[in-house]
């Protein structure tokens, strides 16, 4: 049985409706980070496009994707993306949940991305280890 989709709708009363630098992985409760990222693991590893119960899989990533985008767009009414590189932004966002769910659970630390570094194909991420006996 496949895990279920992302309610969409929750999704957006609850963090885009706070605007898109709500979207940043660093800025996600844990329940909506490990959602969006099994949401993706299931379009983009396991080329499923629904759950059982019709819901799409990229439908709420994409969301938090386009209100990022809109965010970093400061205040633009209309953005144009070309195909090829709202994917990108898919698998950069995808990369950026596992970098902030790695975090969260290890004593390892990264650069975390800001509104105006993410899905900038040139960023570069720290990566921290926490020092022995140091919380």
């Amino acid at each position: 049985m496949k895990p279920p989709a992302s309610n969409t709708d929750e999704f957006v009363a609850t963090v885009l409706a706070t605007g898109g630098e709500a979207c940043l992985p660093k800025n996600l409760s844990d329940d909506w980070l490990h959602r969006l990222a099994s949401d993706l693991h299931q379009a983009l590893q396991c080329e499923e496009e629904q759950d059982d119960n019709g819901r799409g899989y990229l439908t709420t990533p994409m969301a938090a994707v386009i209100g990022i985008l809109f965010a970093k767009s400061r205040g633009e009414l209309e953005i144009q993306v070309a195909m090829k590189a709202m994917l990108d932004y898919l698998v950069d966002y995808q990369l950026e949940l596992a970098l902030e769910n790695i975090t969260r659970v290890t004593d390892i630390s990264h650069s975390q991305a800001s509104l105006a570094e993410i899905f900038d194909r040139e960023r570069k991420v720290t990566l921290r280890r926490a020092q022995a006996g140091v919380q």
